[in-house]
């Protein structure tokens, strides 16, 4: 995600709603809303070796589903509970070396099972009279992952087969679109990062892991504040 984009994309929301602070619509638009979505995720692992240039690399996909249960404030402004089940995606590499064991050399094979409880606010810009609506969200990522790993040794060294359990706190970004199929239908396509700890990859030193999930969400508006 390019920084200027998403620093469009948070400004887009707070523009409108500078333009629009005294139309009643903006406080009208309020209420409860709860959904469950499908997709898929996928781990990511940056190479941050190189002071100017990373590398990026992804893992073989898994699918995904989620729960949310929110509350639109007002036009411009929703806060949000979800649980994210990601699924098991895979990684695997090759000639790795990891400092857990000395800096020894190792091809890697992981799968990875992780879930997780986002707590975020949305920032929501309604388009063609709102029908159709852009977001940004931002909160905490309450995670939790266990990783079964192979280690194959290039060093003349023993195989290693391990499971690494970890859990964290982390900050979580999302970006999406959506459509109102009718007054209290709601149709959402939306993308989240969130890093995780390297070690559930089994990630070399100065590597960073990640998670993204894409799901399509559907969602149903309580009440007639819509």
């Amino acid at each position: 995600m390019k920084i200027t984009g998403i620093v469009v994309l948070l400004l887009l929301p707070a523009a409108s709603f500078a333009e629009s602070i005294w139309d009643p619509k903006i406080w009208d638009t309020k209420g409860f809303y709860a959904g469950a979505g499908l997709g898929y995720s996928n781990v990511r692992a940056i190479d941050s070796d190189d002071d100017w240039f990373s590398d990026t690399s992804y893992g073989d996909a898994d699918f995904a589903y989620n729960f949310t249960a929110g509350y639109r404030i007002m036009r411009y402004l929703a806060a949000e509970v979800s649980y994210v089940d990601s699924g098991k995606p895979e990684y695997d590499d090759n000639l790795v070396e990891l400092r857990e064991f000395d800096n020894a050399i190792y091809d890697t094979d992981a799968t990875i099972d992780i879930d997780a409880t986002l707590v975020t606010l949305l920032g929501v810009l309604p388009v063609l009279d709102g029908d159709v609506e852009l977001f940004v969200k931002a909160g905490a990522s309450f995670w939790d992952a266990e990783s079964d790993q192979l280690l194959v040794s290039r060093d003349g060294g023993e195989n290693i087969r391990r499971t690494v359990d970890r859990d964290g706190t982390d900050f979580v970004f999302g970006i999406g679109g959506a459509v109102n199929l009718a007054k209290n239908w709601h149709l959402r396509l939306e993308l989240i990062s969130y890093q995780i700890d390297d070690e559930l990859l089994a990630l070399g030193k100065d590597d960073d892991a990640s998670i993204e999930t894409m799901t399509f969400q559907v969602h149903y508006r309580f009440g007639d504040n819509w």
